[in-house]
């Protein structure tokens, strides 16, 4: 099926806004026709031209104790579309209850409790697989480019944007299907998942480097350098931040120069410490 120019731009605003977590937002767009049928011809348009492997997918699940399996019909979940992962660890996340990822989730339903779904989707059912991101950012304008000019348009930071949708098209390895499908379930305790801080540490967004403030030039660090993260941790309780003693640290950076850095939500003041 062929498509237009707007019909890929249409369809590259849904993706960036889907993998950005923004559900809602995304549906909207899959809620009105005309823009439902760009979306489908551009995603018809990939499964042709692009080699799609079909391996098991995962998803995370929070569900009340009224919905329960196996199967299950991902038609319940009332969207326009519904995400899975290639990797298994990011749907055992979203299942985790106890995750950073659940926690706006269980505020409210606090009675839920954690699933992971399986499914092997059928090509014709793909609506965009993590692996069609390189050839839809070889157009004018790339996907980065797309979700900048989205975050302008909402009064959010576009840099922020762009930092979350470059971590999870790298670590989550989305697979957005259409609706429907018979899903088998299995409760997260179950399903041979890694505990909650296990899969905060790897799927928690974080940027891939932070610049050099002025003050690091006795340790040989010009400012303005790029600080590449060597890893993250997310300290529960809090930390408490070096300079205002307060436990406002909610991530600690560990930089590959054997560095950490404490960025402190309270005094807005981040420390360098060896």
């Amino acid at each position: 099926m062929s498509y237009a120019r707007k019909d890929m731009l249409v369809y590259k605003s849904f993706v960036v806004i889907a993998v950005l977590g923004k559900m809602a937002e995304a549906d909207a767009i899959m809620q009105q026709p005309p823009l439902r049928r760009s979306v489908i011809r551009v995603a018809e348009a990939l499964q042709k031209s692009i080699a799609t492997p079909l391996n098991l997918l995962y998803r995370g699940l929070l569900l009340p104790p009224s919905i329960t399996g196996p199967p299950i019909s991902t038609n319940y979940l009332t969207f326009t579309y519904v995400s899975f992962s290639e990797d298994k660890d990011v749907g055992c996340w979203f299942a985790r209850p106890d995750a950073y990822i659940s926690g706006p989730h269980m505020q409210n339903a606090p009675g839920d409790s954690g699933w992971v779904a399986t499914y092997t989707a059928k090509l014709s059912e793909i609506l965009f697989h993590w692996s069609w991101q390189d050839s839809l950012n070889q157009s004018s304008p790339n996907l980065y480019e797309v979700i900048q000019s989205i975050a302008a348009q909402n009064n959010e930071d576009p840099a922020d944007w762009v930092r979350q949708l470059y971590f999870n098209l790298k670590h989550q390895q989305e697979v957005m299907l259409r609706p429907g499908a018979d899903v088998t379930i299995t409760p997260v305790d179950q399903a041979n998942c890694p505990p909650a801080h296990v899969l905060d540490k790897k799927l928690r967004p974080r940027p891939d480097f932070i610049l050099a403030p002025a003050g690091l030039e006795p340790r040989g660090i010009a400012p303005g350098t790029r600080l590449y993260l060597r890893d993250a941790d997310f300290p529960q309780p809090l930390a408490r931040c070096p300079v205002c003693g307060q436990r406002g640290v909610e991530i600690i950076y560990r930089l590959a120069q054997g560095l950490s850095v404490y960025p402190c939500t309270i005094c807005g003041q981040s420390s360098f410490v060896t």
